[in-house]
């Protein structure tokens, strides 16, 4: 499937960071703590 330039300027369509969509997150990825949203699980698992 082919990648326009159409489709990187719409969130979840292309690619780069906007491609990325995690629950509860906007997809624009201005939440600043998106990195603790995904690796805190992995910290209290890991952790011990």
């Amino acid at each position: 499937m082919a990648i326009s330039d159409s489709d990187l300027d719409h969130p979840g369509r292309g690619g780069g960071d906007h491609a990325r969509v995690v629950p509860g997150v906007p997809v624009d990825g201005s939440a600043p703590e998106l990195t603790d949203v995904i690796q805190s699980p992995y910290r209290e698992k890991f952790a011990s």
